[in-house]
């Protein structure tokens, strides 16, 4: 198993590439783009960063 760091991170959002598959689909990426960059330069600290990303884009979601 790969053990997790934010290189391991900054590699995978510089790599990935995603087609727009929905309705503001551009906005999501935004908003994970900058939840992302709060990891990478500290500001939310590494521990469970991803779930939190992925539960503000949970809440985005079912508003939009």
């Amino acid at each position: 198993m790969m053990k997790m760091n934010i290189s391991t991170i900054s590699n995978v959002m510089e790599t990935a590439i995603l087609p727009p598959k929905f309705k503001k689909y551009s906005l999501s990426m935004l908003i994970a783009d900058n939840e992302t960059k709060k990891i990478i330069d500290g500001t939310i600290p590494l521990n469970n960063a991803l779930n939190k990303v992925q539960k503000k884009l949970t809440i985005f979601y079912k508003i939009n």
